[in-house]
């Protein structure tokens, strides 16, 4: 047999690695089957049975601006499915509505309620009324849920982005968040028939333990990614205040969990989300506030770059009526490409780009 030269051995491999690192991200399969039922966390604890072919990509905002949006929505062929909080951005509104006439069933469903800003009832309307002229189909949430609150688009059935962001004009330009593809078939399934079930306004079932669905286990969920922590434990949150989350993290940092959390400036939240973070500070719990940019991203990475490490990202902010009322949709990842990529961004912006929360004397 002849021998293949040295060369053409070193030339295959680097192929090879070029061809992963197009893939953007697979299941590491050395801990695709980590998760388990743990005790714990109400109903029993987190089960999650990793897809081994499901691949993701992740997109940071403000950097990679209105683009992986944008070219989604104009490359879809047959459908768009959005289920949003808030949709006032011009250009996203205008490339749905391009879609919509060149033949592709768009649906979108919204959050009816009031704006806290303003308490302008059914806010989002004007915007789905305008859509609706070029055949936009547009329902409100079910009144079940308080809030319509995700924020999650399906194209052509085959894709999910799961974005912590509204489509607001900020989203691209000075807030931080974070927005997940997943190509996995059964978290797709799943996404489209939750949406098909609230556009209808059916009772939705929930089977996909990747996928982290408010008010159904939320909360059970996070709960368990805190109670299972060893080593540290990284948080984005906007308003960070739930009373049960706030006592998990604090008891993590007493049994010697280094626990550091990034939030929107407290004393725009209310007393509420100030006490929360003073108990946290108070409890060993390192805590920061944003500055460049509005903290307004929902993750929380936990045992980071360690066998166990595991993440979750989505649209619930950790207070009581996200994870326990409203109509939500987070994911679990444990993809290290993807983890790695989100905890260099918390480490520049705990670095450069957030400042010390001033509490008032106590």
């Amino acid at each position: 047999m002849q021998k293949i030269p040295a060369l053409i051995i070193l030339l295959l491999v680097i192929l090879a690695s070029l061809g992963f690192l197009a893939a953007e991200s697979k299941t590491n399969p050395a801990i695709a089957g980590f998760f388990s039922r743990s005790a714990g966390a109400g109903d029993g604890g987190l089960l999650l049975v990793y897809p081994s072919t499901a691949y993701y990509a992740l997109f940071i905002e403000p950097d990679n601006g209105r683009a992986p949006i944008l070219d989604a929505i104009n490359s879809a062929t047959r459908s768009i499915n959005l289920t949003i909080y808030n949709l006032n951005d011009k250009k996203t509104m205008a490339a749905l509505e391009n879609a919509s006439t060149r033949g592709v069933a768009v649906r979108v469903i919204y959050d009816g309620g009031k704006d806290p800003a303003s308490n302008v009832t059914d806010r989002n309307l004007p915007r789905m009324l305008e859509m609706e002229t070029y055949g936009v189909l547009t329902k409100p949430g079910p009144a079940v849920f308080p809030k319509i609150h995700q924020k999650t688009f399906t194209f052509d059935g085959k894709y999910s982005l799961i974005m912590t962001c509204n489509l607001k004009p900020d989203t691209f330009s000075s807030t931080r968040d974070f927005i997940v593809r997943t190509d996995d078939p059964a978290e797709v399934r799943e996404i489209e028939e939750v949406f098909d079930a609230d556009w209808n306004n059916l009772p939705a079932t929930y089977n996909v333990p990747t996928l982290v669905w408010s008010p159904d286990h939320a909360r059970a969920t996070i709960l368990s990614l805190i109670e299972g922590a060893r080593s540290d434990i990284t948080i984005y949150n906007e308003n960070l205040e739930d009373p049960l989350v706030v006592e998990n993290l604090s008891q993590a940092a007493k049994r010697g969990v280094s626990v550091r959390v990034l939030i929107a400036d407290p004393a725009e939240g209310g007393k509420k989300r100030l006490k929360a973070a003073e108990k946290l500070a108070d409890s060993g719990v390192s805590i920061r506030q944003g500055t460049s940019y509005y903290i307004h991203a929902k993750v929380l990475i936990a045992d980071y770059s360690t066998s166990t490490e595991r993440a979750f990202v989505g649209s619930q902010n950790f207070e009581t009526q996200h994870l326990d009322e409203d109509r939500e949709l987070g994911i679990l990842l444990v993809d290290p490409v993807i983890l790695s990529r989100i905890q260099a961004t918390f480490e520049e912006d705990w670095s450069l780009r957030s400042e010390p929360i001033p509490f008032p004397a106590r």
